[in-house]
């Protein structure tokens, strides 16, 4: 092990930071009208709540005087359910789901955070309204919508939008034995969309026997995920089920105004699996600053599978590392009538059986720019493991890493191998493959337009007579204790 690699402590978060500057740190809208509804949200957190307008939990009771339950049903457009006089760090609910009505409300948990638990006994929220569902400091688990009406949304229901803020869901299922559909084994909104910032969704499953199942973690039309972790989530179905189980980790169905539906920053996507899509289901993604790992699927798109002509991918300062296909596209699938931009970006040690161990490409032109692709697998063949793609595709840029590839590669791109370490905690919020000295990454990149790496503030992206190649730049202070 590298002795420098652990020198650098994870960077601290701010105590309280706003939910919407975390959102325009993805410099991106989420969807239709969205950023009304988040400079909305910025506005009603910075504008103190009237008194009429707070209600305190006082019991940690299922249901009766001064109890969560009864503040729910009391709540008016607004309303902030607060829980720092709760004497309890957990409710446990036994009676079924928390029904919310209104169309605006926030529960805001202390410091310390407050757990709801749904003990399986049933979904734990239910929000019928159209405004935002703001949940702060809050843990939603042991949430199961299997028997409703509605099997979507294992943990929360809603017709509206839903933010976390230092927030987790875990541990949640939607599950149907018949032909209906399933989705959002954590979360679930409709037609509304899924903003995190500081939040985890985690361990939680969606599963249809015959119909389609849909986000092991989130199922939403858009979804922002940021300084968050989406991990350890499933979508599956019945074997031999026609309706392919998609988006383990987060299906997303709606492009907006970008050519995208989801936004990832600063955030870790791994250990999630499903049919297609293992990490990401989506019509398009933004993928910055993160890392998308150790995702599985048994058919397309390992890590992500980004579907529907007319999307766009954009991958800036970013690893896609260690995810696994049954079929194509260990790391990520671009689909037919895509487009997908590469900047600063590490794809290695992808997985998949038939061709583009690393990434395929079946849109038309594709955009490489100071990008590493190399050290994927594929079960057969050799000539398409890091890049495989369809018949007359094309990649244009320049100061690329490849090494193999089924689709013409830029002019000047370095065919050599990469030298890199393994995925680590290298600084920053987000795991990286650090490059080893000697490196042919090192110094060859052209674009300046970074102030940091993928690991952000501290970790400048040019450290040499230029910047490198990939997601990391080369420090060689690293090796100062005697390994060059």
């Amino acid at each position: 092990m590298f002795p420098r690699y652990v020198a650098h402590a994870r960077q601290r978060l701010p105590a309280r930071r706003p939910l919407a500057a975390a959102l325009m740190l993805t410099g991106i809208a989420c969807g239709a009208g969205s950023e009304h509804l988040y400079a909305r949200h910025a506005t009603t957190r910075a504008r103190p709540a009237s008194v009429s307008n707070i209600i305190s939990v006082v019991s940690c009771a299922d249901s009766g005087p001064n109890t969560l339950r009864q503040a729910l049903s009391e709540a008016v457009d607004g309303t902030v359910i607060d829980f720092n006089l709760a004497p309890c760090n957990e409710i446990t609910l036994r009676t079924g789901e928390l029904l919310i009505s209104v169309n605006n409300v926030t529960l805001q948990g202390p410091v310390a955070g407050m757990t709801i638990d749904g003990s399986k006994n049933g979904r734990v929220i239910r929000h019928i309204g159209i405004g935002k569902l703001d949940l702060e400091n809050m843990t939603i688990r042991n949430g199961d919508s299997t028997g409703s009406a509605s099997p979507n949304g294992g943990c929360i229901y809603s017709t509206g939008h839903i933010f976390l803020d230092k927030s987790i869901v875990t541990g949640c299922q939607a599950k149907t034995l018949d032909s209906r559909r399933a989705y959002g084994g954590a979360i679930f909104v409709e037609p509304g969309g899924v903003a995190l910032y500081r939040s985890t969704v985690s361990e939680s499953s969606v599963y249809s026997a015959t119909g389609k199942a849909r986000g092991g973690g989130i199922a939403a039309s858009y979804v922002t995920v940021s300084f968050s972790t989406i991990s350890g989530n499933s979508a599956y179905g019945r074997p031999g089920n026609a309706n392919y189980a998609r988006g383990g980790g987060i299906y997303a169905s709606n492009l907006n105004h970008t050519g995208t539906a989801v936004s990832v920053s600063y955030s870790t996507i791994s250990n999630n699996k499903s049919e297609e899509g293992g990490g990401v289901f989506s019509p398009g993604i933004n993928i910055s600053q993160s890392t998308i790992s150790s995702n599985k699927s048994t058919g397309s798109g390992g890590g992500v599978f980004s579907s529907v002509s007319g999307s766009t991918v954009n991958c800036r300062e970013s690893t896609i590392s260690g995810n696994n296909s049954g079929y194509l596209a260990g790391g990520m699938l671009v689909n037919s009538g895509n487009v997908a931009h590469f900047s600063h970006c590490t794809v290695t040690n992808n997985h998949a059986v038939v061709t583009g161990g690393g990434l395929y490409l079946d849109g038309n032109s594709h955009e490489f720019i100071d990008t590493l692709v190399a050290g994927n697998f594929l079960t057969s063949g050799a000539a398409s493991k890091d890049i495989g793609g369809g018949p007359q595709k094309t990649m244009f840029g320049s100061n690329n890493l490849i090494v193999s590839s089924s689709i013409d590669v830029p002019q000047g791109t370095i065919r050599d191998a990469p030298m890199l370490a393994a995925l680590a905690d290298n600084g920053g919020l987000t795991m990286t493959h650090a490059l080893l000295p000697g490196s042919a990454a090192i110094d060859h990149g052209a674009s300046n337009v970074d102030s940091f790496d993928q690991r952000g503030a501290g970790f400048r992206r040019v450290v040499g007579a230029a910047p490198d190649i990939g997601a990391f730049e080369f420090n060689d202070v690293v090796f100062a204790s005697g390994f060059e």
